[in-house]
């Protein structure tokens, strides 16, 4: 089990990005969620910023965690 900050996007922002419409990410804006497995992490970059995809039971979520830092946290929570 780990539990990691996840961007959260708000409904509205949501409802406009499905019409086309770009909208400011807020990189502060986060939730924290609570993983029980993960299939698979990879870089994921937006803003200059470095964070890592989260890909678990076909979803993918964002983490505020660079890749490199990531890989090594779920390693040592994970398979330790």
């Amino acid at each position: 089990m780990i539990e990691l900050p996840i961007l959260w996007i708000e409904k509205e922002d949501c409802q406009l990005h499905d019409l086309g419409i770009k909208t400011q990410q807020d990189y502060d804006n986060t939730r924290m969620m609570t993983f029980y497995s993960i299939a698979a992490i990879s870089p994921y970059e937006a803003d200059g910023r470095e964070m890592t995809e989260i890909h678990t039971n076909g979803t993918g979520f964002i983490t505020t965690i660079p890749y490199r830092k990531m890989k090594e946290l779920v390693y040592n929570v994970l398979y330790k």
